[in-house]
């Protein structure tokens, strides 16, 4: 995204940074509210797949805020960063680092890890939400689980 004609917008707060970009910029929410959608991926994340069809139509029929892709951890000791829900019972991303031994290791009544759901950065956010955003925003999110098989 151009700033001016020869200087590109810069953010150093990951791809989450985009959210306050938005509410800070005009300019940003007046592109992005000729949109439905917007699928935003890391761009380190070399597997995603960019529009998704599987995504993309859950999302049109589901119409939740975001879809926030995961991949399905399958040891503790796997360096990723995982879903979870704050004290304040929002969802939220779990920094790996932050999490306790103890934490990583627990296992749920049905033997899988009870933070598995691993942050790959791929989500589909409906326009209207991002356009909604301001600098107090509280809105909470709407998610919907989607879980897709990956061979």
């Amino acid at each position: 995204m151009m700033q001016s004609c020869d200087t590109l917008y810069m953010n150093s707060s990951g791809s989450g940074g985009i959210f306050p970009a938005i509410a800070k910029n005009k300019g940003f929410k007046d592109m992005i509210g000729t949109l439905e959608q917007l699928h935003i991926i890391d761009v380190n994340n070399v597997q995603a797949k960019v529009l998704d069809p599987v995504t993309i139509g859950f999302s049109k029929q589901k119409q939740p805020y975001v879809i926030a892709q995961a991949a399905n951890k399958q040891r503790a000791d796997e360096d990723m960063d995982v879903y979870a829900m704050n004290n304040k019972g929002r969802f939220c991303v779990a920094r790996h680092a932050n999490i306790s031994q103890e934490d990583k290791e627990a296992k749920n009544d049905d033997g899988n890890l009870t933070y598995r759901y691993g942050n790959v950065n791929d989500f589909v956010v409906r326009a209207a939400f991002l356009t909604d955003l301001n600098k107090e925003s509280t809105k909470l999110f709407n998610f919907a689980l989607h879980t897709e098989k990956i061979n």
